[in-house]
């Protein structure tokens, strides 16, 4: 009867330990990309440019969603940009410069991780309109200021 009354406790046991060898791969796992900026450009159908970057930063998420607030507040007064939309319980800010629009999501991912994730749009330029800097540069150099805001060591990562 005693034997039988353990069983519950040892399988208990074993859960529990299976699942903290699964949280601690996560944080490992996490802590290998931290700072690693990867970014991605695609054309849709009818010529939107969309441009996306993202990092995962060893900040709490607080932290990070008020410093892309504080460098998005500078930057209207110094780049041109116009702040659109705000969410601060959703920690989403969006914003446009000229004919691109974009925003920024700050996702907290636990162990004081947080995931800063920019998507942008702007038309596809024509042959007549002028060279400019792509959208997705626009956005790395966005977050690597960001980054440098904080004090975290963030690259971009080439393919």
């Amino acid at each position: 009867m005693k034997l039988r009354n353990r069983w519950p406790l040892a399988i208990a046991l074993v859960a529990l330990v299976a699942s903290a060898q699964a949280e601690a791969q996560w944080v490992f796992l996490a802590h290998r990309v931290i700072g690693r900026v990867e970014s991605m450009s695609q054309q849709t159908d009818t010529g939107t440019l969309i441009d996306t970057a993202a990092v995962i930063v060893d900040r709490p998420v607080d932290r990070v969603y008020q410093t892309v607030r504080r460098s998005l507040t500078s930057a209207q007064q110094t780049q041109g940009i116009t702040l659109k939309i705000s969410d601060d319980v959703g920690r989403v800010v969006q914003f446009k410069r000229g004919d691109q629009t974009a925003s920024i999501r700050v996702s907290d991912l636990g162990d004081n991780l947080s995931q800063l994730l920019v998507t942008s749009s702007r038309p596809a330029a024509t042959t007549a309109d002028k060279v400019e800097t792509s959208g997705t540069t626009i956005i790395v150099q966005r977050i690597l200021a960001i980054c440098k805001e904080m004090d975290v060591h963030c690259s971009e990562e080439k393919s």
